[in-house]
């Protein structure tokens, strides 16, 4: 088993690409695409890329050399160079400009110097397309392979289609050989060789590719770092709007939090207060719901009877406790049944008869009815 070299195997696959590539509405979009890029750029690099995209197109009738420029499906015609003699590059540039004789070069040669043909193949060969036309050269056309320079492109197809149109363009290598003798030096410069056809060219290049100038990378240079330079700002873009994003949320969040510390400490306060207002109420309520200590001893003075004297009150509460001397003092327990500001009188211990006064001496205690203040 011969095992291939990876390029050989990778070509097969390229080719496929490029064919769906060619068939999709990618190169529109991105020659759009690079357009609208061009026009971020400065003055001068605008200019320099508008003359790397216009073609310069020689078409030979007779002597004459007519030279138009190509650019965006549009032609313009530049000058005609009469000459005996083969055109130089020198009569070029006069004629057209020094920018405009830089621009890639495209020789038209007449509809009826190029055998055009239509053939389909399948899809699935869409990749590789140009080696089979060139094995179907002998069979499509009068002449041999070896006889003809050829050139080939894919036509548009719709979208799963099992066949593909293939339009195929053949010119002998002696016609060929016979217009670029009558360039000249121009034929020294040549990027391609087409069909004339109405508002331009077809759109093949018959000529070989030893024979092409060299490209001029730098615009597909210029279009890749464009590209990567989009692509870095956008990723910038991006990047600045996940942060200033993030930023915003962890204000958000930041200003959260301290209404919410805010709304605690608010809350916080609110009880305070009304705990605070709560006690003050409570004491005032329960001050206004006792009687004074005033009314008290008033109280007690209207109770006593004359012949008792108080020797000391202790006030607890709504609780008294009273140490008196009186004539009778076994009459004091029914004088506070029945006064009505006081109730549970009780006596306490033995009556004592005090020798000094005459009198007996009596420890009670009796209950405010309306409560009482503290003190002695």
């Amino acid at each position: 088993m011969t095992t291939l070299p990876f390029a050989d195997a990778l070509t097969p696959m390229l080719g496929r690409l490029r064919a769906r590539y060619q068939q999709s509405r990618l190169p529109g979009f991105l020659d759009w695409w690079f357009g609208e890029l061009r026009g971020l750029l400065p003055q001068r690099w605008q200019a320099y890329l508008r003359v790397q995209q216009t073609q310069l197109l020689l078409r030979r009738i007779g002597d004459v050399l007519h030279l138009e420029a190509a650019e965006g499906g549009s032609t313009e015609t530049l000058g005609q160079i009469h000459a005996e003699s083969p055109p130089g590059e020198l009569q070029l540039s006069e004629q057209v400009g020094a920018e405009a004789a830089r621009a890639p070069r495209i020789l038209l040669l007449p509809a009826d110097a190029v055998l055009v043909r239509r053939l389909s193949f399948p899809a699935a060969a869409a990749g590789n397309v140009r080696s089979l036309v060139g094995f179907e050269i002998d069979r499509q056309t009068p002449f041999r392979a070896d006889q003809v320079e050829y050139d080939c492109r894919l036509l548009p197809a719709e979208k799963g289609a099992r066949q593909v149109s293939v339009e195929l363009a053949v010119v002998t290598r002696e016609r060929l050989a016979s217009e670029l003798a009558g360039l000249g030096e121009l034929a020294q410069r040549l990027d391609a060789v087409d069909v004339a056809r109405e508002g331009g060219r077809a759109g093949f290049n018959l000529l070989p590719p030893a024979q092409r100038r060299p490209h001029d990378h730098r615009p597909m240079l210029i279009n890749l770092a464009l590209v990567a330079f989009s692509a870095s700002l956008l990723l910038l873009a991006m990047g600045q709007l996940v942060e200033n994003r993030r930023e915003a949320v962890a204000q958000v969040e930041a200003e959260v939090e301290a209404r919410r510390v805010e709304a605690r400490r608010t809350a916080q306060l609110r009880k305070t207060l009304e705990e605070a207002a709560t006690a003050a109420n409570f004491l005032a309520e329960h001050k206004a719901q006792r009687p004074t200590t005033i009314s008290l001893l008033r109280d007690l003075t209207d109770i006593l009877p004359d012949d008792t004297f108080l020797e000391r009150l202790t006030i607890t509460g709504a609780d008294l406790s009273l140490t008196v001397q009186s004539g009778s003092a076994a009459k004091l327990i029914g004088l506070f049944q029945t006064s009505g500001q006081f109730a549970d009188p009780t006596l306490l211990g033995a009556v004592q008869p005090d020798s000094r006064t005459g009198k007996d001496r009596a420890t009670l205690t009796v209950k405010a009815i309306d409560g009482g203040e503290g003190g002695s």
